[in-house]
């Protein structure tokens, strides 16, 4: 997109120097004809056009054209209408499936302003994430999907770059304790939702892991599926002090460290489910809740 704009500068430039040379030649031929404020006027409309080709029609080009990008990579972009014609307010997120697709989206996402949620899948690796994240400063995305074997626990440190996440959905199963030491880097996290697959024989998130988690002072909703839960570990959830929602699926804890729990977390609603596909099969309520 540098091209183009440096293309419409040009030609901008071009079109206002032919037009003010036609008019210095009328001027030298016609000394008492022509007047300079007319000069002083092409310059003034050249300018206004200029501001509006570099605020308007450049930024709707570079947008088209990440869009394009993206989609010519073989990312997906999602619109909030079934039917999508480009515009800025239908965008709502994108997706990569491997690598490539990522860095790619990571080329053009600043053009996409209004993106605020990525989805990476099974072929991204820490390269793809790392790409995306390394100009995170600019970017407003602000909930990331991961998934698939190949982001790592060393991937996850990239998301310190990025200052608008907010929420991290992380069912990669390459990720342990040591990945959740990373999410304290996270400024502002305030949804984690983390998922054991029920095939595996290891479990990933150990009492350490959940120490981890206890540092997250921002979070207020934190969802955990199929994880073994000890009666130590749950005690680490005692120190989210801002803890709003608290999501078991599938989870093995204890009656007791439920009570300790809900005792400790006086403001947090916290929610039973037998499957992931039911509704909650018990739910502690906050304690000032009143019906």
């Amino acid at each position: 997109m540098d091209a183009i704009v440096l293309g419409t500068l040009a030609v901008t430039a071009l079109v206002t120097l032919i037009a003010a040379a036609f008019l210095f030649a009328r001027w030298r031929r016609n000394r008492y004809r022509f007047s300079v404020r007319a000069l002083l006027l092409v310059f003034a409309l050249s300018g206004c056009g200029l501001f509006v080709i570099l605020r308007i029609v450049v930024p709707t080009f570079e947008h088209r054209w990440a869009i394009q990008q993206i989609r010519s990579a073989g990312g997906e972009v999602v619109f909030r209408d079934s039917e999508p014609d480009g515009r800025k307010v239908e965008l709502r997120n994108v997706t990569a499936r491997n690598d490539q697709q990522a860095i790619t989206i990571a080329n053009q996402i600043q053009q996409l302003p209004e993106v605020k949620a990525l989805f990476l899948y099974e072929g991204v690796t820490d390269v793809g994430l790392e790409a995306i994240c390394r100009n995170g400063k600019s970017l407003s995305l602000e909930r990331i999907y991961l998934s698939g074997w190949n982001i790592t626990s060393s991937g996850l440190a990239h998301l310190a770059n990025l200052q608008q996440l907010d929420s991290l959905i992380c069912v990669s199963p390459a990720v342990d304790d040591t990945g959740l030491a990373h999410l304290k880097a996270i400024r502002g996290l305030q949804t984690l939702r983390l998922e054991e697959y029920s095939w595996q024989r290891k479990k990933r998130f150990t009492d350490q892991g959940f120490a981890e988690i206890g540092q997250l002072e921002d979070l207020t909703n934190l969802d955990l599926s199929r994880l073994n839960i000890s009666d130590s570990a749950a005690r680490h959830l005692h120190s989210l002090k801002r803890l709003k929602s608290l999501q078991l699926r599938e989870c093995q804890i204890s009656e007791d460290a439920l009570a300790r729990l809900h005792e400790a977390s006086s403001d947090c609603q916290i929610e039973i489910y037998g499957t992931a596909s039911t509704g909650p099969v018990k739910t502690y309520w906050p304690k000032q809740t009143t019906f």
